[in-house]
């Protein structure tokens, strides 16, 4: 069965695996900054668009650490390292075996084990590593931590006047939003060091061999954490640019949104369930949003969202890429994007104004520390493999090929342009296995 395989849905789409296997489940999410990320249910019908206003976001903190504690839709096993529990998924084959490969879907702020990534699916779909490899899959820091009320007023008092379009007011909220949910510092991300902390102690706990990863946009990022040499094989899918700095990754999403065409009708619909009246704001956030939409959808949509006539469809796009919920809580999926990617792209361009897609994409790193960005660079295993395409506006295919153009890597041209889509990853594990 193929992982999450297309089918036609008009909204914001997770990550979808293509191959040469039957159609499968479709994951719907909240989307990320770099990915689909970012959390199975069946498709939604043409006419039944996500929510406006959910309720509570699948990514809201749970109350207890421990898999015990509070259950969840994946297998969980938890690990108390450095003073922390961390949770985690291990799905081994029919034959016992210490090889393992450590699978990372994407993120920060994407809930692994929260049931909607469907990991049974993935071991389904992909016999190449499921059957003869351990999958090693960890949960997100953020998940189990809990939001103090001054950051969860931060965070909310800096969206409101986002949506408000007041630029200066926001701009004056990101010092207070840095102190009280202490960015940068590991607290909802991971850290190079507490990820490879947590992979060793697992890898500890249960006598398994690393032999490979593979990673989906930020998934990238992750692998630089690891002892890559000692892995014997890679697979990055969409993989974030790492070794770019934030000023230039806004203007190459800018770039690449731009050429996002539009075609159908659009009809004009008011969404009167939403609780934050829809702004321009809004309607730069749904163009951005298009960057994760299914490919299937995207024309209808952009046309939608250019003409700001369907109401309904960009409150909804914009409250995922948000990740809003209620009247005007974020879920903390949020902090763990700007904790985990400020440390790797630095500060970015100082906002002064909330009206073209250029200004939206400066906000959502406004928040950064003041810092300039690290020398990491982009690394990949012995053997090794990307699949990327030219027209993804979330990770840039000019910046990826600049960033891991100087490694020995094999190249796969993906010709969708949903940043979700995990096409490419089934020839690239053809490369790196044979």
């Amino acid at each position: 069965m193929n992982w999450l395989a297309g089918r036609h849905v008009r909204e914001v789409r997770a990550p979808r695996f293509f191959g040469a296997r039957a159609a499968g489940l479709v994951l719907t999410t909240v989307v990320t900054l770099t990915a689909g990320l970012t959390g199975c249910t069946d498709s939604t019908p043409e006419a039944g668009r996500p929510k406006a206003t959910p309720e509570a976001p699948s990514e809201k903190p749970f109350v207890g650490s421990t898999c015990k504690e509070q259950p969840v839709r994946e297998p969980c096993q938890d690990i108390s390292v450095d003073g922390m529990v961390r949770r985690y998924a291990l799905l081994s084959p029919k034959s016992p075996t210490r090889d393992t490969v450590l699978v990372d879907l994407g993120g920060p702020g994407e809930a692994a084990l929260s049931g909607t990534k469907s990991l049974s699916s993935f071991q389904e779909s992909f016999p190449e590593i499921s059957g003869k490899f351990n999958i090693l899959v960890v949960e997100e820091p953020w998940v189990t931590r809990p939001v103090s009320d001054a950051c969860s007023s931060a965070l909310s008092s800096y969206y409101l006047r986002l949506h408000g379009g007041d630029a200066e007011g926001a701009a004056r909220f990101t010092n207070e939003l840095d102190r009280e949910c202490r960015l940068g510092e590991g607290d909802w991300g991971f850290t190079p060091t507490s990820y490879a902390h947590l992979v060793s102690a697992i890898s500890t706990q249960h006598n398994l061999q690393l032999k490979g990863f593979v990673g989906h946009s930020w998934g990238s990022a992750r692998l630089t954490y690891l002892d890559v040499p000692s892995l014997d094989f890679s697979v990055l899918v969409r993989p974030f640019p790492v070794g770019t700095d934030a000023a230039s990754l806004i203007a190459e999403r800018a770039r690449t949104l731009a050429t996002i065409k539009p075609n159908g009708a659009t009809q004009a619909t008011t969404d009167e369930r939403r609780s934050q009246k829809v702004t321009e704001f809004d309607r730069l956030s749904a163009t951005v949003a298009l960057g994760y939409v299914s490919d299937a959808s995207l024309g209808q949509d952009a046309a939608a969202v250019g003409s700001g006539q369907d109401k309904a469809l960009i409150g909804s796009l914009s409250d995922q890429l948000w990740k809003r919920y209620g009247e005007s809580s974020l879920s903390p999926g949020m902090l763990a994007q700007l904790d985990e990617m400020c440390p790797l792209v630095g500060t970015g361009p100082p906002l002064k104004a909330i009206r073209t897609v250029t200004d939206l994409l400066t906000a959502q790193f406004a928040p950064c520390p003041a810092a300039p960005a690290p020398a990491q660079r982009a690394t990949v295993a012995k053997k090794s493999c990307i699949a990327a395409s030219p027209s993804d506006a979330v990770t840039p295919y000019r910046l990826v090929r600049e960033h891991f153009g100087t490694t020995k890597t094999r190249f796969v041209d993906s010709t969708e342009r949903s940043h979700g889509s995990f096409q490419g990853l089934t020839e690239c594990l053809k490369v790196v296995l044979n």
